[in-house]
């Protein structure tokens, strides 16, 4: 193989692997909330491909497990109030790039007044 040919080759190796480095990296979390350690009252998780919630009620303590998140300027909330030991998940259709924060709150859904919310850390993914 000639220099020059070998040259090009390299080239187009390099802007390929620069392109597919250059893809925007997706980001998924998780929180959980808990009463009095280790009493975990829920679990979620957000996944960027699908733009999807997952909601889990890990105790039976008539709360619902519930995740209200924002994307930009669009506010929402996937409720898991199925009781304990279930989970839920919530698709969406973000704009992809948007800035997602979401919080995991455990409370009295179903049943106002029943026990004080918890709520866990806000969380920021990218859609």
């Amino acid at each position: 193989m000639r220099l020059s040919q070998k040259f090009g080759v390299t080239a187009v190796v390099a802007v390929a692997l620069a392109a597919v480095m250059a893809t925007p990296a997706t980001a998924d979390s998780s929180s959980n909330v808990y009463g009095t350690w280790p009493n975990r009252l829920a679990h979620a998780t957000f996944t960027s491909h699908g733009d999807s919630f997952t909601v889990w009620d890990d105790e039976a303590d008539g709360r619902a497990a519930v995740v209200f998140w924002q994307a930009g300027a669009v506010t929402g909330e996937c409720v898991n109030s199925k009781g304990d030991n279930t989970s839920k998940t919530c698709n969406y259709d973000f704009t992809e790039g948007v800035r997602v924060k979401w919080n995991l709150v455990a409370q009295g859904w179903a049943n106002p007044g029943c026990c004080t919310a918890v709520v866990g850390p806000t969380q920021y993914d990218t859609a």
